[in-house]
């Protein structure tokens, strides 16, 4: 090997070896080639179900709680996913299964999610629907002493006070969602039993 050889060879080794201490000094993207980290997944999956894809955010949300808690591939793109993370996720398949009619569903994924009024309220709607009155009047209780039920909500405990043989505590309440809300469908539409069923009493008596 001549001296002009032996040169160019150097280079070449000393230009690899510099390229490959480049690359490895410089983090790779979170996102790199389309990767989601499995909290970007639950953020995705609570996107689907704001946007009325309570399929979709279901999928997702499944996804991620069916990962591992340990997986061992999950290491740089995706790290394991946070209690906080999984709680949320727990919520969002809870309310798309409740928004697709899977009531056990509901209540499965949301004894895992994050307690807020929105989750109270869904579980109890859900207790309500497989006739478990104590539980649903348990779990509306606390929002009820802090008057923070929403419009939702108190159709749900109108319902719930129906079931419990109380149609005029049911009128009072559904009708206070129609005050704030006059349009709201479902207090119309649980205001309009009352007044068939009184009207029917009032027939047959």
């Amino acid at each position: 090997m001549g001296f002009r050889t032996m040169i160019w060879s150097g280079l070449l080794v000393g230009a690899v070896t510099l390229s490959v201490v480049d690359v490895a000094a410089c983090p790779m993207p979170r996102r790199s080639m389309g990767v989601m980290t499995l909290a970007q997944r639950v953020d995705r999956a609570e996107k689907l179900l704001a946007q009325g894809k309570p399929v979709a955010a279901l999928k997702m949300a499944r996804a991620v709680l069916d990962t591992p808690k340990q997986d061992p591939t999950l290491s740089y793109f995706s790290p394991p996913l946070k209690p906080a993370d999984r709680q949320r996720a727990s919520r969002i398949a809870g309310l798309a299964a409740w928004q697709l009619g899977d009531v056990n569903g509901t209540l499965s994924y949301l004894q895992d999610a994050d307690t807020t009024p929105t989750v109270k309220e869904t579980r109890a709607a859900a207790l309500l629907a497989l006739g478990r009155l104590a539980e649903a009047r348990a779990e509306l209780q606390p929002l009820i002493a802090s008057e923070s039920l929403s419009p939702q909500g108190m159709v749900t405990l109108a319902r719930l006070e129906l079931a419990e043989g109380s149609p005029d505590a049911a009128e009072r309440t559904v009708r206070q969602v129609l005050a704030r809300r006059p349009k709201h469908q479902e207090a119309r539409k649980v205001l309009g039993e009352l007044e068939r069923s009184r009207a029917a009493v009032r027939v047959n008596g």
